[in-house]
């Protein structure tokens, strides 16, 4: 499951807690082991859906991973409590961190939550040395102005543990599955160029943000 309501999800079947098939951490590394000639020196990624919404689940798997050698990474939104971090954290290799919207009224109004917790959680994970890499969608007309980009830059700048940012732009993948499951809300923005991606991409690497497109 997962416990925010972004406006512009592209995941909104993670919604339910009671979808998906069930599965023992035993069974996806079984999976993973099964296919590791293919993966090379490649690892675990866990997403959803909100990961760390599981923490007994991740946990276990995390430890099964690291028992075997192999790497893994947390997609997070960052919304989760304290203690959950503080048992994962030193399982993993690096955490996948969104940063959605610096203004914390507008990070309410498009995501449910304002920030307060998730910039908390950043923190006390850049102070436990994790390599992180900060992931922040850009919606054109929500986001896509000079307000963030230099909150990203700022928040990138202040804490050592980013290893990069990663720009991911916005897209409608996850209309069709709001259509499948029957639900009436809709969210559109422009669907940006290649040429307005690179424009982000100079705006932030002008504020001396090592930034990429994710």
């Amino acid at each position: 499951g997962c416990p925010m309501r972004c406006l512009y999800c592209h995941n909104p079947d993670t919604w339910d807690p009671k979808g998906g098939s069930p599965m023992t951490a035993e069974e996806i590394l079984d999976q993973y082991e099964q296919a590791r000639p293919f993966y090379k020196k490649g690892g675990i990624t866990v997403s959803g859906g909100e990961p760390l919404m599981q923490p007994e689940f991740l946990e276990a798997l995390l430890r099964l991973a690291a028992e075997a050698g192999i790497r893994s990474y947390i997609e997070t939104s960052g919304f989760a409590n304290a203690d959950v971090l503080a048992r994962i954290s030193p399982l993993t290799d690096c955490f996948l961190f969104d940063w959605k919207l610096t203004d914390p009224a507008l990070h309410k109004t498009y995501i449910g939550v304002d920030n307060s917790l998730i910039l908390h959680n950043l923190r006390y994970l850049a102070g436990q040395h994790k390599r992180i890499v900060l992931r922040c969608p850009i919606i054109p007309g929500v986001n896509d102005c000079t307000a963030h980009f230099e909150g990203i830059a700022r928040l990138a700048s202040s804490l050592d543990a980013i290893d990069h940012v990663e720009l991911m732009a916005y897209h409608t993948m996850g209309e069709s599955k709001k259509g499948q499951l029957g639900r009436a809300d809709s969210f559109r923005a422009e669907i940006p160029e290649q040429e307005q991606k690179q424009q982000w991409l100079s705006q932030l690497r002008a504020l001396g943000c090592d930034a990429r497109l994710g």
